[in-house]
């Protein structure tokens, strides 16, 4: 009885922070195409969609847990974001013509 109550309870919550997860990685997606529309400024959600999605996919158990990483390479608030922000801060405000600082 107990074990059947903790694969109910632990289904349940994966099913939860997999599916908010999945809902901040689509609206860090939004924002990246609203910002490349230009239509409005909008801000993600560093690293919150990816860390739910893939604690959601480590409860499922196997064969999903083995996969616990994918999150993270998807929600663009992740590595993709980091990344992005991080060639940015690197080469912000250096124009060809500038000297060096």
């Amino acid at each position: 009885m107990i074990s059947t109550m903790f694969h109910i309870s632990t289904a349940i919550l994966a099913v939860v922070f997999f599916c908010m997860g999945l809902f901040l990685i689509l609206m860090n997606w939004w924002c990246v195409i609203e910002a490349i529309l230009g239509n409005k400024q909008s801000s993600w959600v560093p690293l919150l969609g990816g860390i739910f999605a893939s604690l959601g996919m480590a409860l499922f158990g196997e064969p999903y847990c083995d996969w616990w990483f994918i999150p993270f390479i998807v929600d663009y608030g992740s590595v993709p974001g980091v990344f992005h922000t991080l060639i940015w801060w690197i080469f912000q405000g250096r124009e060809p013509t500038d000297g060096p600082r």
